[in-house]
């Protein structure tokens, strides 16, 4: 309208089918709008404050996959949720086209949903990618004063400082090692050209594999064999194991580490845990 087109323009444009309607006020060129055209429109319907966040930001960011639903921020403006936005009042620093939060704010938006798992997936996924840093979202939280799940927040971004990248290397770390006294060991360590080994104990020539279902069935199994055969050859004994015994029997996954790290020179002993006495 200031560049003078007026009501009567836009409804022939829309009449014609040249626009159509995304949310009042807003209008596209093409019948079904993309996603991105969606995530505009959020940020339009608010005007100069909008910024996407949450899940919408960290996908610009390059990070994780399209969500269905679009959080907004609206600076100071209440505005009713409607079609795939939420809206969330408050203040947030902007960036890019559309514009987004940080990516640490967005990190922490959508850690404050969820359990430790989900956390710990959300800030590994978010470290790895290189786009931010451990030290980054830590500053950023302590910032945050509303953060929800801001002490499993600081607790899982020291499991990523080690090195732990999924759940379930973090269980490992947390209900293994940590939990029975084991040495800690070293995290995604290449022993041989071309593998990352999840832990390493190198000092005692002992490695353990955590493998979730994914990667590991099919082509993966072979790899899997290959690697642990090369790691034989190379002096290392490898010890497997699954979400089913680190998750379930922890202290059963912790007196086979300990004993074959016994028999590889560790001079230490385990500890029982809470678990273990029960």
């Amino acid at each position: 309208m200031a560049h003078g087109v007026g009501r009567h323009a836009i409804s022939r444009l829309l009449s014609t089918g040249q626009w159509h309607v995304v949310v009042r006020g807003v209008y596209a060129l093409a019948p079904s709008p993309t996603w991105m055209t969606l995530a505009w429109a959020g940020v339009l319907v608010v005007g100069d404050e909008g910024a996407l966040g949450a899940e919408a930001a960290l996908h610009l960011h390059g990070v994780a996959e399209r969500p269905r639903t679009i959080t907004v921020w609206t600076g100071g403006r209440q505005i009713q949720n409607r079609g795939p936005w939420v809206f969330v009042e408050g203040t947030r620093t902007r960036r890019g086209a559309p514009a987004r939060v940080p990516i640490e704010d967005a990190t922490l938006e959508v850690c404050g949903s969820g359990d430790r798992d989900h956390v710990l997936a959300t800030l590994a996924a978010v470290v790895t990618s290189r786009r931010t840093t451990t030290d980054r979202l830590r500053v950023r939280a302590e910032e945050l004063m509303n953060l929800r799940n801001r002490a499993l927040v600081l607790e899982m971004l020291s499991d990523v400082v080690l090195g732990a990248e999924s759940p379930l290397e973090s269980r490992y770390l947390r209900d293994v090692e940590y939990a029975h006294a084991l040495p800690t060991g070293a995290r995604q360590v290449s022993i041989s050209d071309g593998t990352r080994s999840d832990v390493a104990y190198v000092e005692h020539g002992v490695l353990v594999e955590l493998d979730g279902r994914l990667g590991h069935t099919g082509s993966g199994a072979f790899r899997d064999f290959r690697r642990d055969n090369r790691h034989t050859i190379a002096g290392f004994v490898t010890l497997r194991f699954g979400w089913g015994d680190v998750a379930g029997s922890p202290c059963a996954v912790a007196e086979q580490v300990a004993t074959v790290l016994t028999a590889h020179g560790w001079p230490g002993t385990t500890r029982r845990c809470r678990r273990c006495r029960s």
